[in-house]
């Protein structure tokens, strides 16, 4: 039987992709839903990675555009949100080198 972190896990990674797919359909408010569902697995991760996925900074960086562009309230969240997703693609390696490029060109151009 699989452990219930690998479920977790699972169930994350799902709601990365679906959420991804509703931005992509325009359903924003949608993909907001499942993104901080997502966020909040793994949150609760007892996997010894302190709840973290390679999916998290990913779900990371597409909530904070829909946060940016939601109302000025919620800017300073996706600043926070953005700062995280640069310390996740770095933890990935070398391999993340472009997203982590690109979250903080997007963390310099998008000030409180």
């Amino acid at each position: 039987a699989p452990h219930i972190w690998e479920s977790q896990s699972d169930l994350t990674e799902l709601d990365a992709w679906l959420g991804l797919a509703r931005v992509t359909a325009g359903d924003l408010a949608g993909a907001r839903t499942v993104f901080e569902e997502a966020l909040a697995t793994m949150s609760i991760w007892s996997n010894g990675f302190d709840g973290f996925s390679y999916m998290t900074p990913v779900v990371q960086m597409a909530l904070a555009e829909i946060l940016w562009k939601s109302s000025n309230e919620d800017r300073p969240r996706a600043r926070r949100l953005v700062e995280r997703a640069i310390v996740g693609f770095a933890r990935l390696g070398s391999g993340r080198a472009t997203e982590k490029a690109a979250a903080e060109q997007w963390y310099a151009t998008h000030g409180e």
